[in-house]
């Protein structure tokens, strides 16, 4: 009897449990909308694009928590680690929704819009590839846009007397010392080490300098770091801060073969493509993304030679992939890339391949057919109606032919490969580099001042 007069309570009690269950839920959901009064439907990606470059990701942003999803949002150089939730740090101007935020626009990459980026330090700066490249770009490449050139102190100084006096749209920038130089914190490192200390040497560790520069398997690890630094170095310009949307990166041994705007057109029609591919499947949301070669030679790995960075989507990837070059020990930036691609849960980055009908490794074919065109172009500029059989059509070069050293070594021919630079860069013989030395000099495949003889 008292079971049954007690039921009518107990129904009362989960009723009124359930509407405190509600009004929580309502409480948690309110919690998730940004707090500066816009509500969703009033924030737009857009806005994000206004303050491209002027700060970090992190500067001025909502931490969120967003409990129980499946997938990391963001990656700000730490792995997530709550148990049952995903750490964000995105600005609000992002949310919208939640929907996918990779919204390319097809705006193509022009000589306003896109800065060319070149490194060149160490070793490299001993020779005339930079000279070489720039050169290449202008003429066959007929890009009038700026040419960033990164570089070690050495490479300042030198690139100011080699480069400016016939290039001057060419901004020679000398790293800064902690990206020259990385430091790493060796506090943990020295406590690990002391076996039995007493605690005033304890002490004395703690009071002595905690950091150290950053060794790598390869001291050409500091260099290629650069191409994930390109945003912070253009925000300290304020006009390629507010007009720059692209950064083509490109090795300093490659040579510039054709018109860059065609390369152009198909880059926005081939990342439009991935994205449409990807786009009704909510975990790429939010991706980051670069576009690069798929390396013929190495299977599964990107070629990191020519890379096409869009600055409104690119730092997960570029965050992911410095993080990989600082903390594991390999000699490859291509290593470490795929490892940011293979852990897309942590860094949710991707990499959409470009043409590969753009890029070239040259041959002995390649070249005999440019100094062939050399010579034929040469003939008629004389005069001469004789030209060599079966070269009747101009020789159409790719976009980017990557004349790496161990190619030039392969082949093993000067001659050849002195026709095919002067054909790549339509080189006269009385064309001058700065006083006393000739732009024919550097078709050496020693790539550095020879003379003449």
């Amino acid at each position: 009897m008292m079971y049954m007069s007690s039921k009518p309570y107990f129904f009362v009690g989960l009723l009124l449990l359930g509407v405190l269950m509600s009004a929580m839920n309502i409480r948690d959901a309110m919690n998730l909308l940004p707090d500066n009064g816009d509500t969703l439907d009033e924030i737009n990606w857009s806005d994000q694009k206004k303050i491209l470059g002027k700060t970090d990701a992190i500067t001025n942003s909502n931490r969120i928590i967003i409990k129980d999803l499946p997938i990391t949002v963001a990656f700000n150089g730490v792995t997530p680690n709550k148990e049952n939730s995903t750490d964000v740090s995105i600005n609000t101007t992002m949310m919208e929704d939640l929907r996918f935020a990779a919204d390319f626009e097809s705006v193509t990459p022009n000589n306003n819009n896109t800065v060319i980026s070149l490194i060149s330090m160490g070793r490299l700066v001993d020779t005339i590839l930079v000279e070489r490249c720039i050169l290449s770009i202008r003429r066959r490449g007929l890009y009038s846009g700026t040419i960033l050139l990164f570089t070690d102190n050495i490479g300042y100084q030198r690139y100011q007397s080699s480069i400016l006096p016939w290039d001057n749209r060419t901004k020679i920038i000398q790293g800064k010392d902690l990206d020259l130089i990385p430091i790493e914190d060796i506090k943990e490192d020295r406590e690990k080490n002391i076996a039995i200390s007493s605690a005033e040497e304890i002490q004395q560790n703690h009071q002595q300098n905690q950091s150290r520069p950053k060794k790598y398997a390869q001291e050409t690890m500091i260099y290629k770091r650069f191409k994930t630094h390109h945003k912070k170095y253009i925000a300290e310009d304020p006009i390629m801060n507010s007009t720059i949307r692209y950064v083509l990166y490109i090795d300093v041994d490659n040579i510039i073969g054709s018109p860059l705007s065609i390369f152009f057109q198909d880059y926005v029609r081939t990342v439009t493509e991935e994205l449409e591919q990807i786009s009704n499947d909510i975990k790429f949301r939010d991706l980051s993304f670069i576009s690069m070669f798929k390396d013929k030679h190495l299977r599964g790995k990107m070629h990191s030679g020519v890379i096409l960075f869009d600055l409104l989507h690119q730092d997960r990837c570029v965050d992911g992939w410095r993080n990989e070059m600082d903390s594991f020990w390999h000699a490859s930036d291509q290593t470490m890339l795929l490892r940011v691609l293979d852990n897309y849960s942590r860094y949710h980055c991707r990499v959409f391949s470009l043409i590969h009908g753009h890029l070239a490794f040259p041959n002995k074919r390649l070249m005999i057919d440019a100094t062939n065109a050399n010579m034929n172009s040469n003939m008629i500029k004389e005069g001469k109606k004789k030209r060599r059989k079966g070269r009747e059509n101009a020789l159409v070069l790719p976009t980017f032919v990557h004349v790496t050293n161990f190619r030039v070594k392969k082949i093993n021919n000067a001659t050849i490969h002195e026709g095919f630079v002067r054909y790549a860069l339509d080189v006269k013989d009385n064309d001058t580099f700065i006083d006393g030395i000739k732009w024919k000099q550097i078709v050496s495949p020693t790539v550095k001042r020879i003379t003449e003889g």
